[in-house]
């Protein structure tokens, strides 16, 4: 077996995809988090390219859906800035 840089590229993508899924599956990453959607978009970005390297047509429109839909929410999260702190209950004395 030929393992190139693009098998390469390949297989980090997909462990990429598989940590932030079982990850997210054990209760241990939220799917709505950063690091669950950087995970999601990179690692399917590399399947893609490694798809497109491969000619896979139904695989490069999947993983390159996936890459765009994970990017897409991740820019919208890092622009929405960090979530509002819960003012406590303000009691006078």
């Amino acid at each position: 077996m030929n393992f190139d840089l693009s098998a390469a590229m390949g297989t980090v993508g997909v462990a990429m995809l598989l940590v932030a899924f079982f990850m997210n599956l054990l209760g241990r990453m939220s799917a709505n988090s950063a690091t669950y959607l950087a995970l999601n978009s990179v690692g399917a970005g590399l399947a893609a390219l490694y798809a497109l390297v491969l000619w896979a047509p139904p695989l490069i429109v999947l993983e390159g859906a996936w890459a765009i839909a994970a990017a897409y929410k991740l820019i919208k999260l890092l622009l929405a800035g960090p979530p509002a702190r819960p003012q406590g209950r303000k009691f006078k004395l």
